[in-house]
């Protein structure tokens, strides 16, 4: 005799188990199915959920999963042009040591600081981390300007573009992982209701089909060679 899942935990052998995917692209897939197949089978009653209600948290299921995946998908292109604008700032950073020292001379280490160069892996560069180094370009655009190298080559106007540019991508890193962590918040809820109401319904057609139910959970769109 097959193994019923546990509907309050999800819990049970590995047929049931196997007939609800774990990818949430493919258990937004599965849902969608099982609840047009529900619609037209209203033989198979839950008492504490309806076709109607599952149809609605499936269609949410399904709104958020897209939203995220588009709101993700900007995250890769956010993170690229801060590398590159990193390797424009480590590059470019040797012209304004060249300049601290032609005006400060031997006392050209104890001025780093001042514009925001900092001793880190056996050299002297602005931080590596985003958020210290978001600080550290303000201090170099201010330092500057108060020690009159703001009409150098890549003296103030220079700095202050890159530290436009810097703290725009920050910002729109900050927001899109923001956004992405309130739609996965979202989701978890849901795939919690959705999975439980899955297990039950498969458990419903076992006992329903207890002879056939194989061919039926295929017919539903519990078909585990799809995912």
């Amino acid at each position: 005799m097959a193994t019923l899942n546990n509907p309050l935990t999800g819990n049970g052998k590995s047929t049931s188990k196997g007939n609800i995917p774990s990818a949430d692209v493919d258990l937004v897939m599965v849902a969608t199915e099982v609840a047009a197949k529900w619609a037209i089978k209203p033989e198979i009653v839950l008492v504490w959920i309806t076709v109607v209600e599952f149809a609605a948290k499936t269609g949410q299921l399904k709104t958020v999963f897209e939203s995220r995946t588009l709101v993700g998908s900007e995250r890769p292109q956010i993170t690229e042009q801060l590398k590159t604008l990193d390797r424009k700032i480590n590059k470019h950073l040797r012209y304004v040591k060249n300049y601290i020292e032609e005006k400060f001379k031997d006392a050209a280490l104890s001025y780093y600081p001042s514009f925001g160069i900092v001793y880190q892996s056996k050299s002297y560069i602005l931080p590596k981390d985003r958020n210290s180094r978001s600080e550290a370009l303000n201090l170099m655009v201010n330092a500057l300007t108060e020690n009159n190298l703001d009409e150098k080559e890549f003296g103030t106007d220079f700095w202050t573009a890159i530290r436009t540019e810097y703290n725009l991508l920050i910002g729109r890193a900050v927001t899109n992982d923001g956004q992405v962590a309130i739609k996965v918040g979202s989701m978890a809820a849901l795939k919690k209701e959705i999975r439980l109401t899955l297990n039950c319904l498969i458990n419903a057609i076992k006992a329903n089909y207890p002879v056939s139910y194989k061919a039926e959970l295929r017919d539903w769109g519990f078909q585990r060679e799809k995912y």
